[in-house]
C-alpha cells in the first residue's frame, strides 16, 4: 500500500514501511524498516534546512545531484552544456500511477501500486522516479528516467536506477564474487571508511560479480538487500564517509559512460529492487518470493519442469542422429522427461571453430532435418529441446561471409577472438531483425519444448555509438537482445527458455523476465556445486536453477563423487542428468530410475518449496530444507565435504522452517552407498532447534574412491497426526 500523510509519502510492504519526507524541497528517507502506522509519520520529521550546505552531507536523500555540497557520489551525474556537472534536483511533484513499462527493457509484473516522484533542475532535466510495492513479499522496485525539459542536450555520465542512504557506518556487505565454474561464491566484507564497488564490464552481469548484495548494519539487527533487472554491465557502490551514512547505488556501470539526451528526449534506467529484513534469511524468503511471483512469466511461475537429459557430456561433438537416439530410447526407459540435443547439431559444426549463426541442420547428422528428428523423439514419449548461441557468429559460416559488418568490431583493429567467435552486433535493428527470422524458421521446423540459450564469450572491441554517445553501446546491446528474445516469448509461449553464459555467468533478473531458468555453472562436480548452488540460492529461487548430474570422475575438475550424492546435489535446483546413459552398468541404469521415480514424487516440493539453508557458509557443511506452503512435508539435503575417520563424532544438523507444533516421521531417501536409515518421530521445535545427529555419513557412505567427494543425503519429513 503507497499513502501520503502529514507531508510524508509512505511505501507500505506486508512487513515493512518506507518514509519519505516531501515537507522539503529534497525528498529525505525518513523511515525504512519494520512496519509502522502512517500516522507514526508525525514522529519521525527531521529538522532540514535545504539551504544550509551543512546539512547536505548529512542527510538521507532520495536523490542527489552533484557539486552542491554533498561531497558524496550522487544517482545523477550529467554534463551542461556550458561544460559544468552541477545538479541540484528538487521535487516537483508526487502521485500515485500506474507501473510503466518499457517493451524493450525486464520488467517485474504484478506490482500492487506504484508512485511517481518527478525533480527538476533548473538546467531543464527532469528525473521520474517510479517505486513500486508488492503485495505478497516486501522487496520495492525503483525505476528512473531521465527527461530533457531544456532547448539543449543534457550529456548523461551516471544515471543510477536506486540510491538509498542508511544510518550509521561499519556495515558489513555480502557479495556474490567468482569465476567461470566457481560462481556467484559469497563474500563478507566490513566498510568502515571508503567505497566498495560491485560491478562488471564485459558486456554480460558476469560470472565475477552478481548484480546482487547484502548488507547487514553494524549492530547486527538490520539486513538490506538489493539486485538489478539487468544482463549487462552494471555497477553497485557502497560508499561510508565520516557523517555516519552509508549510501547505496546500483544500476548502470558509469565508467567510460556517456549518453546524449537531446531537447525533449529521455533515457531510462533499469529496475532496482531492495528488501528490508531482521536477518538475512528474510532477504533469501523475500527475493525467491519476488522472482516466482513477479519476474518469471506468469504461465511458467508454478509450472513443473521436466526431468531432461542433456546430450554434452555424453557426446560433445562427435554424434549422429543414430547415436542421440538411442541416448534417447535409453533414457525414456528410465523415465526421464525430455531430450536436448546440445551444440554441434547444426552447419560447420564439428568442433568450436565454425557455423555458429547458420541454425539449419547438418544433413549428414541429421538426413531428413531437425524437425522430423524431433518428431522421433517425441515418438519415443519425450519433449524435445535443442542448443542455440544466437548472439554469436563463427567467420567460418554462411551468415559471416554474407555480412561481416555485423559483427562486433573496432574499425582499423584486429578482433580479438575469444573462443574462436566473434559477437554479433545486436544494437543493430537489421542484425535483430534477421535472428529473428532465423530462429523463427528454426523453430517453426522442430517446435522445441525447450531452448537453451548459450553466450560463451564476452564484450570485446566495442564500438562508439557517435561522438557524443560514448559508452552506451552496452545499453542498446542489451535492449537488442531483450527486443529478440521478448518477441520469441510472445510467439513461442509454450517454449521453455533456459539461459546459460559459459556457464551461470549471466545468472540475473534481466534474463530471468526472458528465460524461465538458468544453467547454474558449467561446473558440475558435486562438491563444487554445493558451494556455488549455496551462494546462488541466497538471491535466486531453486526453481530456476538447473542442476544436472554428470559423469564420474567429473569432466571439468577430475574428481570421483558416487551417483547417489552427485544426485542428491541436484536436488538443490531443476533436476537433470548429463552424462552418457548407455555407458553405465545395469546397477547405475536402476539406481538412476530409482533417483528419477523420487525426484517426480516430490518435484513440487523440490522446485516450489520455501528454502532455507542449513548451516550457512560453513566450509565442510552443506544443506538446505525445502517446505510445503502449510508445513506438512519438508525434504533436507545434507552433505559434507571433508574426510574423517569413521570413529569421528558425527556432525549435528538442525533443521529449519518447520512448524514448531508439529510432529514429523523422519525417513531418509534410500541410497545404494548407505546404511539403512531407521525412521523415528519428533518435534518440529526439536528439529528446528535441536541440532540432532541424523547420521554419520563418513561411517557409512562409500567415500573411498576419492578425498574430495562428497557425503550426502536426503531426507523426508511427513506431518503425523
Amino acid at each position: 500500500m503507497i499513502e501520503f500523510k502529514n507531508d510524508f509519502l509512505f511505501l507500505h510492504t506486508p512487513e515493512t514501511t518506507m518514509a519519505v519526507d516531501l515537507r522539503a524541497e529534497n525528498a529525505i528517507l525518513a523511515y525504512y524498516g519494520p512496519r509502522i502506522p502512517s500516522e507514526d509519520g508525525v514522529f519521525i520529521r527531521l529538522i532540514y534546512d535545504p539551504d544550509d550546505w551543512r546539512h547536505r552531507s548529512f542527510f538521507p536523500f532520495m536523490l542527489s545531484g552533484n557539486g552542491r555540497g554533498e561531497f558524496k557520489r550522487g544517482a545523477v551525474l550529467i554534463r551542461n552544456t556550458d561544460g559544468s556537472f552541477s545538479s541540484d534536483f528538487r521535487v516537483k511533484n508526487a502521485e500515485l500511477c500506474a507501473c510503466p513499462r518499457f517493451s524493450d527493457m525486464p520488467s517485474a509484473h504484478s506490482l500492487a501500486q506504484t508512485v511517481k516522484i518527478t525533480y527538476a533542475d533548473i538546467g531543464g532535466a527532469e528525473i521520474e522516479q517510479y517505486l513500486s510495492v508488492c503485495n505478497d513479499c516486501d522487496v520495492i522496485v525503483s525505476r528512473i528516467k531521465l527527461v530533457n525539459e531544456g532547448k539543449a542536450p543534457i550529456f548523461v555520465h551516471r544515471l543510477a536506477s536506486l540510491q538509498l542512504d542508511l544510518y550509521g557506518r561499519g556495515y558489513t556487505i555480502v557479495s556474490y564474487a567468482g569465476q567461470w565454474a566457481a560462481e556467484r561464491q559469497a563474500e563478507t566484507l566490513t566498510l568502515n571508511a571508503g567505497t566498495f564497488v560491485n560491478a562488471s564490464a564485459e558486456g554480460a552481469s558476469s560470472a565475477r560479480f552478481n548484480p546482487a548484495i547484502a548488507l547487514n548494519s553494524p549492530n547486527g539487527e538490520d539486513w538490506y538487500g538489493f539486485n538489478l533487472l539487468w544482463s549487462g554491465d552494471h555497477k553497485t557502490s557502497v560508499e561510508c564517509q565520516e557523517n555516519n551514512t552509508t549510501r547505496v547505488l546500483t544500476g548502470l556501470n558509469d565508467e567510460n559512460f556517456c549518453v546524449e539526451v537531446k531537447p525533449y528526449g529521455s533515457f531510462v534506467c533499469p529496475q532496482a529492487c531492495f528488501v528490508y529484513a531482521k536477518e538475512f534469511y528474510g532477504i533469501t524468503e523475500n527475493m525467491h518470493a519476488f522472482v516466482k511471483k513477479h519476474i518469471v512469466r506468469k504461465s511458467f511461475g508454478v509450472r513443473e519442469r521436466e526431468i531432461l537429459i542433456n546430450s554434452w557430456e555424453s557426446f560433445y561433438f562427435d554424434y549422429d542422429q543414430e547415436k542421440l537416439l538411442a541416448l534417447a530410447k535409453k533414457a525414456a526407459s528410465l523415465g526421464l522427461e525430455m531430450f536436448v540435443v546440445d551444440d554441434g547439431w547444426f552447419l560447420g559444426r564439428n568442433d568450436d571453430k565454425g557455423g555458429l549463426g547458420d541454425w539449419i541442420a547438418d544433413p549428414g547428422k541429421f538426413p531428413d532435418g531437425i524437425g522430423s528428428f524431433a518428431e522421433k523423439v517425441r515418438a519415443l514419449g519425450l519433449k524435445f529441446g535443442i542448443w542455440i548461441e544466437p548472439e554469436m557468429v563463427s567467420e567460418n559460416s554462411e551468415l559471416f561471409r554474407a555480412h561481416p559488418e555485423w559483427a562486433m568490431r573496432v574499425p582499423l583493429r584486429p578482433p580479438v577472438r575469444m573462443r574462436r567467435q566473434l559477437m554479433l552486433d545486436l544494437a543493430r535493428e537489421e542484425v535483430v531483425n534477421d535472428r529473428l527470422d532465423a530462429l523463427r524458421a528454426l523453430f517453426a521446423e522442430c517446435r522445441p519444448n525447450y531452448v537453451k540459450w548459450d553466450f560463451n564469450r564476452f564484450a570485446t572491441d566495442v564500438p562508439m555509438i557517435n561522438a557524443q554517445s560514448i559508452g552506451g553501446y552496452d545499453y542498446l546491446y542489451q535492449k537488442g537482445l531483450y527486443k529478440l528474445l521478448s518477441k520469441l516469448q510472445a510467439e513461442f509461449p509454450d517454449t521453455l527458455f533456459e539461459s546459460c553464459a559459459s556457464g551461470g555467468a549471466r545468472f540475473d533478473l534481466g534474463m530471468l523476465c526472458y528465460s524461465e531458468q538458468i544453467w547454474t555453472s558449467d561446473n558440475t562436480d558435486a562438491r563444487d556445486r554445493l558451494k556455488i548452488q549455496a551462494g546462488t540460492a541466497e538471491f535466486y529461487p531453486q526453481s530456476v536453477m538447473a542442476c544436472h548430474v554428470s559423469a564420474s570422475p567429473n569432466h571439468q575438475t577430475g574428481n570421483k563423487t558416487s551417483l547417489e550424492d552427485r544426485f542428491n546435489v541436484a536436488c538443490g535446483g531443476i533436476s537433470g542428468y548429463e552424462l552418457n546413459l548407455l555407458s553405465l552398468s545395469a546397477e547405475e541404469c536402476a539406481a538412476i530410475a530409482e533417483q528419477i521415480s523420487f525426484y517426480k514424487e516430490y518435484r513440487s516440493l523440490l522446485q516450489f518449496g520455501k528454502y532455507y539453508p542449513i548451516e550457512e557458509r560453513q566450509e565442510h557443511i552443506a544443506g538446505w530444507c525445502v517446505v510445503s506452503e502449510d508445513k506438512k512435508r519438508a525434504v533436507a539435503m545434507l552433505a559434507v565435504t571433508e574426510k574423517k575417520s569413521r570413529y569421528t563424532a558425527p556432525y549435528r544438523y538442525r533443521l529449519k522452517g518447520l512448524r514448531e507444533d508439529y510432529v514429523y516421521r523422519v525417513s531418509a531417501r534410500r541410497q545404494n552407498n548407505c546404511a539403512e536409515f531407521v525412521p523415528f518421530c519428533a518435534s518440529g521445535a526439536l528439529l528446528n532447534n535441536g541440532k540432532i545427529m541424523l547420521g554419520d555419513f563418513f561411517a557409512v557412505s562409500d567415500r573411498s574412491e576419492n578425498s574430495n567427494s562428497v557425503a550426502s543425503r536426503i531426507f523426508v519429513l511427513e506431518r503425523q497426526i
